[in-house]
């Protein structure tokens, strides 16, 4: 766990930054309303060989046409380890450095096992170097969906996929700062979703050294918590258009009603 020693207004401000970044209804989130000042438990993915990790969760409201997705991810790699990592940059004055992810979104399925894939982003993101500071190395990062044009179902298994030096779909072959990402953890349990649900608290999905992206029931990485970790999400979706249609009807009904 990354101890983070002060609330700060960076850190009230990444929260902010979250909440107002994606368009549309918020549908599911677990991304705490104040961040808490002890730091958050993550899931590392090449020290624990892993390709890909996720949840099955349930959306809350209406809306269901996906327009993005945030993830709270974990940096433990310093920008003075890597000085010569040729995926180096700044963006507005912060080190880091550009990695690929891939974002799946699946039907909920059953069992351990997810359904089909119902769609698929791939995208080039920023990554924050640990500064060791009040952040650490905490950040979001936030995939548009609106090219998909996927109506979802009201429950769903994702996961977050990207490439260490040896594990993921095409492994890089050799050590770089993407080996200390994470993906961070809510400590709140069902308490810390405020829209939608999760049926399972304490299980994941994950595709572990080499193994087929399946859930992990019981999974534990940190005994002793108390309460139950899920990776920190949140999406945002907007009404189909057709029932974007159905409430212009509605209202025209209720204009007609009161002349």
């Amino acid at each position: 766990m990354r101890t983070i020693r002060f609330m700060s207004t960076a850190l009230i401000a990444l929260t902010t930054s979250v909440w107002t970044s994606a368009s549309g209804d918020v549908i599911y989130t677990n991304i705490p309303i104040e961040l808490d000042p002890t730091g958050y438990y993550s899931q590392p993915y090449q020290a624990e060989s892993l390709a890909e990790f996720g949840d099955r969760i349930n959306f809350g409201g209406s809306a269901r046409l996906l327009t993005s997705v945030t993830a709270w991810m974990d940096s433990y790699a310093g920008a003075s380890e890597w000085t010569n990592y040729g995926g180096n940059t700044t963006v507005d004055g912060v080190a880091g450095y550009m990695h690929d992810f891939t974002f799946n979104i699946y039907e909920a399925g059953s069992g351990s096992l997810p359904g089909a894939l119902l769609g698929s982003v791939s995208q080039s993101q920023f990554v924050r170097y640990e500064t060791g500071g009040a952040l650490g190395g905490l950040f979001a990062m936030t995939f548009d969906l609106s090219g998909l044009s996927l109506t979802a179902p009201d429950s769903i298994v994702y996961g977050l996929a990207f490439n260490t030096e040896t594990y993921g779909a095409n492994p890089t072959g050799s050590s770089g700062p993407y080996n200390g990402l994470n993906f961070a953890l809510s400590m709140e349990g069902a308490l810390g979703i405020t829209t939608g649900s999760n049926a399972n608290l304490g299980d994941v999905f994950w595709a572990n050294q080499g193994g087929a992206f399946q859930a992990n029931y019981g999974w534990d990485p940190y005994p002793g918590v108390g309460t139950a970790l899920t990776p920190i999400v949140s999406f945002s979706a907007v009404p189909t258009p057709g029932a974007l249609v159905l409430l212009g009807l509605v209202g025209c009904a209720k204009r007609r009603r009161r002349e």
